[in-house]
C-alpha cells in the first residue's frame, strides 16, 4: 500500500503542479498544495488465522494451495472499498483544486479585460480632445441642417439664370 500511497501522492503532485503553472502562466496568484500522502487502511486479507495456517503447521502445500480461496474476499474488499473509497477522495481532491485554479485564472482574466476596457475608454477619450470631435460633429450638424435651404437658393438661382438668358 506504500507504493500505492506514493503513486497516488506523485500523481497528485504533478496534477497541482500543471495547474499552478498554467494559473501562473494567466498571471494569477494561487496556492494549489499538491494532496497530502494518504495510506488507505487495509483490514486483514483472511480472517482469523489463516495467513499463519498457510505458512505452519499440517497439510501447508493444501494449505498453500487453498490461498486463493482465503485471500480472494480480502483482496475483493480492497478493491470494491478501500481503493474504490481512496480513488473518491482523489476525485474530490481533484475538483476542489481544479476549481481553484479555475477561479484564480478567471479573476486575473477579469482583471486584464477590465484594465483593458479602461485603457480603451482613455485612448478614445484622448482622440476625442485631441480632434475636436465633438466640435466638428457639431459644425457637420448644423451644416447638414443648412444643406436643404442652401439646395433650394442655388435651385433658385440657378432658375433665374436660365429665365435670364432665355429673355435675353
Amino acid at each position: 500500500m506504500d507504493e500505492y500511497a506514493n503513486a497516488v501522492a506523485q500523481s497528485s503532485s504533478a496534477a497541482a503542479a500543471a495547474l499552478q503553472s498554467a494559473v501562473t502562466t494567466l498571471g494569477a496568484t494561487c496556492a494549489l498544495a499538491p494532496r497530502p500522502i494518504t495510506i488507505p487502511y487495509v483490514a486483514e486479507l483472511a480472517p482469523g488465522g489463516r495467513g499463519t495456517l498457510a505458512t505452519m503447521g499440517n497439510w501447508q502445500r493444501l494449505r498453500r494451495a487453498l490461498w486463493r480461496r482465503w485471500y480472494l474476499e480480502g483482496l475483493g474488499s480492497l478493491d470494491r472499498e478501500v481503493i474504490a473509497e481512496d480513488l473518491g477522495q482523489q476525485a474530490q481532491w481533484l475538483d476542489a483544486t481544479r476549481e481553484a485554479a479555475s477561479r484564480a485564472a478567471r479573476a486575473a482574466i477579469e482583471q486584464r479585460i477590465q484594465s483593458s476596457k479602461k485603457r480603451a475608454a482613455a485612448a478614445t477619450a484622448q482622440v476625442i480632445e485631441e480632434t475636436q470631435l465633438v466640435a466638428y460633429e457639431a459644425e457637420a450638424h448644423e451644416l447638414a441642417q443648412d444643406a436643404p435651404t442652401l439646395q433650394a437658393l442655388e435651385s433658385r438661382i440657378t432658375d433665374l439664370a436660365t429665365r435670364a438668358r432665355a429673355g435675353s
